[in-house]
């Protein structure tokens, strides 16, 4: 039997992509998201619960399906500094929209938000992978201006 370097070599990194490839984020509007209105992004370990209050979405709770346990989340502010200028905080940011993913691996929420006055972006991503009893969150700050 003959092997043939390059067609393995090929075949491993077709794999590989197509192991590693994300599905892309399913658009949620503003309109469809009601005021008070329970969000959810949960795995066999752990809920997140997210709520919707006029221009803002906030992380309300974790809830530990194990034990039952619920912790009560009082705010999910945060502080971001840049150098010269006043923190960037929760407040500064109105939401814009929701977009979800859906995958085998683990399900993700990226909150879109724009700052009320400059030119500033904001994306909150949770991510709860499926085997995790923890979640991700990373934000990310882009703009047009140089900061």
């Amino acid at each position: 039997m003959t092997i043939h370097r390059r067609a393995l070599i090929r075949n491993m990194f077709m794999a590989a992509s197509a192991t590693y490839a994300r599905p892309s984020f399913i658009s949620t509007s503003i309109a469809s998201l009601a005021e008070d209105s329970p969000i959810l992004l949960a795995n066999q370990f752990l809920e997140l619960h997210f709520v919707r209050q006029e221009n803002r979405v906030s992380l309300i709770k974790l809830v530990n399906r194990l034990s039952g346990s619920t912790t009560v989340i009082p705010s999910d502010d945060f502080c971001i500094g840049l150098a010269g200028e006043d923190a960037l905080t929760a407040k500064d940011f109105v939401f814009r929209n929701l977009l979800e993913q859906r995958a085998a691996d683990g399900d993700a929420f990226r909150f879109h938000f724009a700052h009320h006055s400059k030119n500033i972006q904001l994306i909150i991503e949770y991510r709860l992978a499926r085997q995790d009893f923890f979640a991700r969150r990373q934000l990310v700050l882009t703009t047009t201006l140089p900061l």
